[in-house]
């Protein structure tokens, strides 16, 4: 079986746009015109927002 596997070619970079956002009293964090929602325990954090290709 192992006479079939090969290397693996390089992967692109997965995400196009990486940006910080704090989190909000209400639990909700803005990125692109939206708002998502977090856990409660991470208000007034600030948290890594990745989108993907």
């Amino acid at each position: 079986m192992q006479a079939l596997l090969r290397p693996l070619t390089p992967l692109q970079e997965l995400f196009d746009c990486v940006v910080v956002r704090r989190v909000t009293r209400d639990c909700l964090v803005s990125f692109e015109g939206r708002q998502y929602t977090v856990p409660f325990s991470w208000v007034g954090r600030d948290v890594e927002i990745r989108r993907g290709t």
